[in-house]
Parts: C-alpha cells; sequence; structure tokens
C-alpha cells in the first residue's frame, strides 16, 4: 500500500506539485500516481503520464478515449489501495475519478473555477472531498458555509510565490509580449502583437521580446531580422521581471507579471461566437486573475482589440506616471492578499499530519 496517490491532470499545476514533493523527499515516502518526467525523479511511481491526459477538444479526445478509460481504470484501483489521495486540478478527469473511489480519504488541491462557472461543481467536491486546498484566498469564503465534520477548506497561501524570483528592481528599456502559450493563442493575436511592437518601436524606442513557450510550434529564425521585436527561447518570467511594461494575454502569466510588480495590458481575442456564449456562461466580471483576486479593476482587459486599442492604452500609462505608479501600487496590494509565503512548504506538512 502506497502513502500517497497523486493525481495531476494539467501541465500548469505541475510546478507546485513538484515543489510540494521536494519538501517530502526525505520523508521515506511511497507515492505513486499520474506524473511528469519532475514527478518520476523525485521517486513517485508512474501508472500513466501526464502527457495522455493533456489533450484539448472534443475531435481531439476522441482517439484517446479508450486510452483514458484504462488510466482512469489503473488511477481507481492504485488510488483506493493508498492511505491517501491527492487530486490536482484537472477537474475533468479528477472529478471522474473522485465519484468513482471507495477512498474516505481524498484531498483536492486547486479548486476549479466556480466562481466563474459551472458553481455545481461546490457541491460534488462537498460530497466527495475531505479537505479542499484552494490558491485564491476568496475561495475560502466560497466553501465556509458547507464545512462539517465531513469536509473542510483550506488556505495556506498561494504556492506561486514559492516559485517566483523576487522582483527585479532594475528594469531593462523594453516591453515584455506574451501572446500565449497555445499554438492557437499564439497564431490568433502574434500578428497583432507585431504590428504593435513596431508602433511602439517607432514611438518610444523600445523594443519588445517575445519569450516562445515550449508547447509553441513555431522556430524564431523567421522573426530575427526584425529590429522591434525579437524572440528569445528564454523563460516568460525572465523577460516579465526584467521588462518595464507588459502587453499579455489574459491567463496565469498575468498573475506571475503581477507578482513580478509588472504594470500590463490583459488583452484576449476569441472567436465571436465564443465571445457570445462565454457572456451567457461565466458569471466573473473581470477575465484576468489579477482583477478577479482584487474585486476592482487594477489592470486594463482588452477583449478583442483593434492595434489601436492596445496603443492608446499604452500611450494613456507611458504618458500618465499617476496611472503607472498607481498600477504598482495595486499590484503591491495583490501580492500581500496571496500571503502567506511558503505554501507548498505547509501544504507538505498538512499531508504529512493526514498521514
Amino acid at each position: 500500500m502506497d502513502d500517497i496517490f497523486l493525481s495531476v491532470g494539467d501541465l500548469s499545476a505541475t510546478n507546485y506539485i513538484v515543489k510540494i514533493l521536494e519538501h517530502l523527499k526525505d520523508k521515506n515516502l511511497s507515492i505513486s500516481g499520474i506524473t511528469d518526467d519532475r514527478m518520476e525523479t523525485l521517486g513517485v511511481k508512474s501508472i500513466a503520464h501526464i502527457k495522455d491526459l493533456n489533450v484539448v477538444g472534443i475531435v481531439e479526445v476522441l482517439p484517446k478515449i479508450f486510452s483514458i478509460k484504462s488510466i482512469l481504470q489503473k488511477a481507481i484501483k492504485q488510488a483506493n489501495d493508498s492511505k491517501l489521495v491527492v487530486l490536482c486540478d484537472a477537474p475533468g478527469f479528477n472529478f471522474r475519478l473522485m465519484k468513482n473511489l471507495t477512498h474516505k480519504n481524498i484531498v483536492y488541491f486547486i479548486s476549479p473555477q466556480v466562481w466563474a462557472w459551472k458553481y455545481h461543481r461546490v457541491y460534488e467536491i462537498v460530497k466527495y472531498v475531505k479537505h479542499l486546498i484552494v490558491i485564491l484566498p476568496f475561495e475560502v469564503n466560497i466553501y465556509k458555509p458547507f464545512e462539517s465534520e465531513h469536509f473542510k477548506v483550506h488556505y495556506f497561501g498561494h504556492p506561486i510565490l514559492d516559485i517566483l524570483p523576487p522582483p527585479n528592481p532594475n528594469k531593462e528599456n523594453m516591453i515584455a509580449l506574451l501572446p500565449g502559450s497555445r499554438n492557437s493563442e499564439f497564431k490568433k493575436h502574434i500578428k497583432l502583437l507585431e504590428e504593435v511592437s513596431y508602433e511602439i518601436y517607432k514611438n518610444y524606442y523600445l523594443k519588445s521580446l517575445i519569450p516562445l513557450a515550449r508547447t509553441i510550434d513555431c522556430t524564431i529564425n523567421g522573426y530575427a531580422a526584425k529590429e522591434y521585436m525579437i524572440f528569445t527561447q528564454e523563460s516568460s518570467v525572465d523577460i516579465m521581471n526584467k521588462a518595464k511594461f507588459g502587453i499579455i494575454a489574459s491567463g496565469t502569466a498575468s498573475l506571475e507579471a503581477s507578482i513580478l510588480g509588472l504594470p500590463h495590458i490583459i488583452f484576449y481575442r476569441l472567436n465571436p461566437i465564443t465571445i457570445m456564449l462565454a457572456k451567457k456562461l461565466v458569471k466573473s466580471q473581470y477575465i484576468g486573475l489579477p482583477n478577479i483576486i482584487m474585486d476592482k479593476m487594477i489592470i486594463p482587459e482588452l477583449i478583442q482589440p483593434s492595434k489601436e486599442d492596445i496603443l492608446n492604452t499604452f500611450d494613456f500609462y507611458m504618458k500618465n506616471e499617476d496611472a503607472l505608479d498607481n498600477m504598482k501600487k495595486e499590484l503591491s496590494n495583490l501580492y500581500q492578499k496571496l500571503l502567506p509565503k511558503n505554501a507548498t512548504h505547509s501544504i507538505a506538512n498538512f499531508l504529512l499530519s493526514l498521514l
């Protein structure tokens, strides 16, 4: 019987799990689960690799249905034979796993975004989960009314604070452009960002750096000749930490930028039909995590923006020092909201206490 069974289905969440595992590596625990390469290096016995579950889209998932069902059956057996089950994010897979377990000691780490859509998942978590660990401070209030001897909610701070470097006070004279880490986002945004970066260079003589995510099927060779827009293999975190301003596609990168103290614009382009559906289904007033956490617009959000929309917003902050300073102040307030630090260490100790 293993001490812990781990089910990690999203690549973004593995950074936190790896950090937690590093705090547990000297505890002589037997851990198995759905893994990535780094988790296996830390001694987790793999029943499947995360890439086997990391499929987006209805058509794309069809060829893998039988493989995913096989992984689910293995996970059910392995989890039920473990002392503690930890399900991390990935509700698409983990909710199905959760509902098929007979285990009574289930920990769910990272709540689905029930505050944005699919609120009914709250009731499913309360029914099947013993301990829920949330990473956004306001999520505690969503689950607190449901606490009982069978269900508890916990907040230890946001684990992203344990992973990011301290903010760099020595900013370079350049802009961070982040088109998104998915191929579809990259293709949808790159032409717009190229036009924006040209105008910024022409008017402010600021070069733009675009970190090329490993997940993007694109080479940087075709862009090397552009003086105003430079593609780089440096990490997005490193680029954001030395830039003076950012133009960032909505996602985790905006939260990272905020914690690093980088003033920026959040933008996103979607299919018009998707926009129409989202307005009906999504309850959140904002799209950017920093604004959602602060429950107010601290960073400008531009949906379906034109080149002029982005440039006008950029010009406003470049020419309005008070507005820029106010955004930086709000970013500092956001950082304070995500405390305490060392959340991954606290979570590791909490898991040990459950054992």
